[in-house]
């Protein structure tokens, strides 16, 4: 027989033996969060480290270290963040530390650096109401040299590195059908259909958007696909309207077009309430996972095979941690 006092400090020797092989598997992250969760030494290593023109707009006596952490769960083995609020320019900001862990350098680490620097700036968006600056830092001690791009534009062939980095530093393009004249977006042979389409279906004005059409309609000969896809559009936003659009695509067009019309609108209409049924039935099954309700209750209540519950459970795995 085993003395349970014994037993009991095995089990409690191998709760420490478990987190002592944490601590050893991950020396470098460790050491170096201890290390920078010192306010004088991050202050010093940040002057170290800093570019110039960073460090003239930054108040480093204002760096407090932050707990958040923005790293995949899956990585978190491999490396850690450390996130450091100060003053830039005034302005409340960020330092986003990334410490690489792996012993060969990583060539999607821009990526990566990227997606996290977005991640924290919603974090911290839906705080302050404005998006910080987040100024990124990856702290490496692995084997080899770098050896790999460290932006997101010296990523890109050589040829493309100049609209990528228009890309991403200017704003982006907007089409705002809503603000174009009508005269501009009727000019357009193909486009013009679809874009006159959206924006008197904003509006709600389904018959005036039919009064508009009719030119492009006659331009394009009728095309069956364009005109079909466009009356059917107009008829599942105006629904009150429907009847009569399926009556002005019999009387302008023909019988056959305004039967098919109806026949699709119909159709779309009820795929539409089958998707939203099912993603009704979908976030009820994300709520109860929440709530750690058994798999068959969940399958029961909302008619998802169990199958697919595991692959929900599985996807959402971080958020039912919490």
């Amino acid at each position: 027989m085993f003395d349970e006092n014994v037993l009991h400090d095995c089990f409690l020797l191998g709760g420490k033996m478990d987190q002592k092989m944490q601590d050893i598997k991950n020396p470098h992250n460790n050491y170096i969060e201890n290390m920078l969760s010192n306010k004088n030494i991050a202050q010093e290593f940040f002057t170290y480290h800093l570019p110039e023109d960073v460090k003239k707009v930054i108040n480093l006596d204002t760096l407090e270290p932050k707990k958040d952490t923005f790293v995949d769960m899956a990585l978190r083995k491999l490396e850690t963040d450390i996130l450091f609020s100060a003053n830039f320019n005034g302005r409340i900001g960020y330092i986003y530390l990334l410490i690489e862990a792996q012993r060969k350098p990583d060539r999607t680490m821009p990526i990566r650096i990227f997606k996290y620097i977005l991640a924290a700036m919603e974090f911290y968006m839906g705080k302050n109401k404005e998006m910080p600056i987040i100024y990124p830092m990856v702290l490496y001690n692995g084997d080899g040299k770098w050896s790999y791009p460290k932006g997101l534009i010296s990523m890109q062939n050589e040829n493309n590195r100049q609209l990528f980095r228009d890309v991403i530093t200017q704003d982006f393009k907007l089409i705002d059908v809503s603000e174009t004249e009508d005269d501009v977006i009727k000019n357009r042979t193909l486009t013009g259909i679809f874009e006159t389409a959206l924006k008197f279906a904003r509006k709600r004005d389904i018959m005036s958007a039919l009064d508009a059409l009719r030119e492009g309609f006659v331009r394009i000969g009728y095309e069956k696909n364009i005109l079909t896809s466009t009356l059917v559009y107009l008829a599942n936003i105006g629904d009150a309207q429907k009847d009569k659009i399926i009556e002005w695509a019999r009387t302008e067009i023909s019988q056959e077009v305004g039967d098919e019309i109806m026949t699709l609108a119909e159709k779309w209409r009820q795929e539409g309430i089958e998707q939203g049924i099912e993603q009704g039935a979908l976030q009820i099954a994300v709520n109860m996972l929440n709530k750690k309700f058994d798999l068959q209750a969940i399958s029961d209540a909302t008619n998802i095979p169990i199958d697919k519950l595991k692959k929900l459970q599985a996807q959402n795995e971080d958020q039912f941690k919490k």
